[in-house]
């Protein structure tokens, strides 16, 4: 990179990247506060998340006394917020764990921006911009998610690798692998990513420093993982097998593609030529980007990432997240290379139009409106009359209307992800994964929900439900209601049974 002028030096190490993370807290945090809010309903993951931070706060061991179907990883990194919703109620909590995850985004982004600053200023812009407004990173980092601490991790992992492998070697690669290694028990892809971590270095530094990555990295996840593996050996089936065994998903290739290239938005059956020509840029990205150490590390990460998201059984509109960093720096890496070609004036158009199309789509994004309001307030008003466990499809009912801790305080099962069971149940019995005709899961469905002498149901439907199920729900009756959200009532003798005892016995065994 060619010297910065000190009159700009403080404008390009400061107030870029600071204007930078702005733009990109302003792309996810506008979209919330013009929809439903904070206190508002979004998906469903997000809810199971911090309703699992809460239980382990008040004790519960994921595995052990819960399902979970994730790593432990991000319900470490949400006990701040969940200690904060300890004192200021779970609705300030999850609003709380909805900020921080936005500022991550941000910090990702000017992460991208450091990272490529010492391989060109212009390389650093278009990669945090990019970053700022990249639909897959945007979606997850405004909601309680896997994917932003796992990015914030690599991003910074790849941050000390390159500004400290020539001068400290052996211990820039034990703390990289360590951050990757981290970064995979928030999600178990990441482990994908340290393995081309380890193939990097071993290329072009040794096998010995290769070694000390892949030490770091497996001492970090044991070091988180140790406590939950001896507490429960539940945690590989669902971990490994239950994600191992998930149906393979509807959604067409062209779809994915679609998505990881960024051009989810456009309509599948207009999206071949989009996506062909996003693939092509990629490609000849990528043979730019691997004239350098840097970039060939970028382009490694970036495979891997769209390999693991082409290979899974599944899809959601979060899994693109996955490869969005790891895109970004790729592309960045080429603009800058192609930029340091260009004269000065057609650098000078070239930055500025880039910067209009970012601003654009910054626009774009700003203007939408996300989640769902929900009378959280109005809720809590009528639970707060009625004693005893309260028993819901997702765990928004409760974090919202605050009253999770009182479940848990009061020994109820702590069950934040009851349609997870059908995924581990389809598995171990063999069974179809269609909730609506798996009856183990329909049996304890109705018999956890029953459980309680409240149930709120605000995600599951006929659609999900057998009929027989639908029926015997619909014959509890309403005893309040706040606004479209219904209370049900379960007769008493029901009530008595016991439900799913914390779920991991009796009819609903997870063994």
């Amino acid at each position: 990179m060619g010297s910065v002028p000190a009159a700009g030096r403080l404008w390009t190490r400061l107030w870029a990247p600071l204007a930078l993370a702005g733009f990109a807290f302003g792309c996810r945090f506008l979209p919330l506060l013009r929809g439903a809010g904070l206190f508002g309903r979004d998906t469903y993951d997000p809810s199971v998340y911090y309703g699992a931070a809460v239980a382990l706060a008040n004790g519960r061991l994921p595995y052990r006394d819960f399902l979970l179907l994730h790593p432990p990883g991000l319900l470490l990194v949400l006990q701040p917020f969940a200690w904060l919703g300890g004192l200021a109620g779970d609705p300030v909590g999850m609003a709380s764990a909805r900020l921080g995850f936005m500022a991550m985004g941000a910090g990702s982004a000017v992460l991208i921006y450091f990272i490529l600053y010492r391989q060109s200023v212009t390389a650093a812009w278009v990669g945090a911009g990019l970053y700022a407004v990249w639909f897959p990173a945007v979606y997850v980092e405004r909601m309680t998610r896997l994917e932003p601490p796992a990015t914030f991790l690599v991003l910074l992992g790849i941050l000390v690798l390159l500004r400290g492998i020539e001068r400290h070697p052996g211990r820039t690669a034990v703390i990289t692998g360590a951050l990757f290694g981290l970064s995979g028990v928030m999600k178990v892809w990441g482990a994908a990513l340290v393995l081309v971590l380890v193939i990097w270095l071993w290329y072009h530094h040794g096998w010995k420093r290769a070694l000390a990555a892949a030490s770091g990295a497996a001492g970090a996840a044991l070091a988180v993982m140790a406590p939950f593996i001896i507490a429960s050996p539940l945690w590989w089936d669902m971990l490994v097998l239950d994600l191992l065994a998930r149906s393979r998903s509807p959604v067409p290739m062209l779809a994915r593609a679609g998505d990881i290239f960024g051009v989810g938005p456009v309509p599948v059956e207009y999206a071949l030529v989009p996506v062909l020509v996003a693939v092509a840029l990629t490609v000849v990205a990528a043979a730019l980007a691997m004239r350098t150490a840097p970039g060939q590390l970028f382009v490694g990460l970036s495979a891997i990432s769209i390999v693991v998201l082409v290979g899974t059984s599944n899809w959601y509109q979060h899994y693109p997240a996955l490869s969005a960093a790891p895109l970004c720096l790729l592309y960045a890496t080429a603009a800058g290379m192609v930029a340091g070609r260009l004269s000065d004036q057609a650098r000078r158009w070239a930055s500025v139009g880039l910067a209009l199309v970012l601003a654009a789509a910054g626009v774009v994004l700003m203007a939408q409106r996300v989640g769902n309001r929900f009378p959280g307030p109005e809720l809590a008003a009528i639970l707060a009359e009625r004693p005893g466990c309260i028993t819901t499809d997702n765990p928004t009912a409760l974090i919202l209307s605050d009253t999770l801790r009182r479940n848990l305080s009061d020994g109820c099962p702590a069950v934040v992800d009851l349609t997870g069971y059908n995924i581990h149940f389809s598995r171990r019995d063999r069974l179809t994964d269609d909730r609506r005709d798996n009856p183990v899961f329909q049996r304890c469905a109705v018999d956890y929900l029953a459980s309680g002498t409240s149930v709120v149901l605000i995600r599951l439907d006929e659609g999900d439900f057998s009929p027989q199920s639908m029926s015997t729900i619909e014959s509890w009756p309403v005893v309040g209601k706040a606004r479209s959200v219904e209370v049900r009532e379960p007769p008493a003798a029901a009530a008595q049974h016991g439900g799913l005892n914390g779920g991991l016995d009796g009819t609903c065994s997870v063994g």
